[in-house]
């Protein structure tokens, strides 16, 4: 099994599309009533989906991409690292990563819409040949930012 980058986005708002109470006297859909609070569209954590982009995975492997496995010189961290900080520089690590992370956990990011009341929501699994090990290094390097992760790769070897 190649190494592989299982990345899915939305769009999300913590908004509702109209006031729960508006058929209550002083309430209205925009939530514009004489009683309506900012409270009557807001969502209290949840989220609303508002479009869906899909699932795409991301392979690299001899056989998959000669041109990404000669760049990267068969080293798949530094593809999958490289490949997140410039697709998806708003992922970042769900939380503490130790020495290893299992295929079980994810990076994730939101980047907010600067017209709209909605932002992009990212997740990233890690999976395939990618050991525990190479999958926290992965979660590590897209972590940082693009400039530092490109430090870090030519450390590695790496002119990426």
């Amino acid at each position: 099994m190649p190494y592989m980058l299982k990345i899915s986005r939305r769009d999300i708002t913590g908004y509702r599309e109209e006031c729960p109470f508006k058929d209550e006297e002083g309430h209205n859909a925009n939530g514009t009533g004489p009683d309506c609070v900012p409270d009557c569209l807001w969502m209290d954590g949840d989220v609303r989906e508002l479009h869906d982009y899909g699932t795409h995975v991301a392979e690299f492997g001899e056989n998959v991409d000669a041109y990404d496995w000669e760049e990267y010189e068969g080293d798949a961290v530094a593809w999958a690292a490289h490949y997140l900080s410039k697709n998806h520089p708003d992922v970042t690590t769900s939380g503490t990563v130790g020495e290893t992370a299992s295929e079980r956990e994810w990076l994730s990011g939101n980047t907010p819409d600067p017209y709209e009341e909605k932002e992009e929501e990212t997740h990233v699994y890690v999976l395939g040949d990618f050991t525990d090990r190479e999958r926290a290094e992965v979660f590590k390097l897209a972590a940082m930012p693009y400039d530092r992760m490109v430090k870090a790769l030519r450390e590695r070897g790496i002119g990426a």
